[in-house]
């Protein structure tokens, strides 16, 4: 039997093209919301140390 005479081909091709295409954008998600929590424990490190070397220049 040859493939292009199957009946539900087109149907079969269009699930798989659909939950492809799903698996991209949960993987582009999960990338973003990374990167958002990269950047925001960046952030208050950078906070932290600013704070800390402001308090030291204060003190002398």
């Amino acid at each position: 039997m040859n493939i292009y005479e199957e009946q539900n081909l087109e149907q079969k091709l269009e699930e798989i093209t659909d939950q492809i295409g799903h698996l991209v954008l949960d993987i582009i998600l999960v990338s973003l919301k990374k990167v958002s929590s990269e950047c925001q424990i960046y952030g208050d490190i950078k906070d932290s140390q600013w704070s800390v070397s402001r308090t030291k220049s204060n003190s002398f």
